[in-house]
């Protein structure tokens, strides 16, 4: 909603979405956002990059400090555009992969 404010946004969806997730009610952490809120996420723009891993997330994930790791950074829109969510996600990369498909429409 414009001008609306979810200050627990991320930790109520976290907890959330883990329990739908586990219970197999959602295949999508979108659907919990949209669900928890009342929203529909439109668009989703993410970068991808290949970071040096920091102290705190390096012992999370039981690397060493500076480790090579894999940061994405999302923002998630609703249909007129407005911004419903930042995140930022610190992956192991040697758990973690990304695949891209892309379909190219011929005139």
């Amino acid at each position: 909603m414009p001008g609306q404010h979810y200050p627990c946004f991320l930790f109520c969806v976290d907890l959330q979405c883990y329990w739908l997730l586990l219970n197999n009610q959602v295949t999508s952490v979108y659907q919990v956002i949209e669900s928890a809120f009342s929203v529909s996420v439109a668009r989703v723009s993410q970068t991808t990059k290949a970071i040096a891993c920091s102290s705190e997330d390096a012992v999370l994930m039981g690397l060493a400090a500076d480790s090579p790791a894999l940061r994405i950074d999302a923002e998630l829109y609703a249909e007129n555009d407005e911004l419903l969510e930042v995140s930022m996600a610190t992956f192991n990369p040697d758990s973690f992969h990304i695949r891209t498909e892309v379909k190219i429409d011929t005139l």
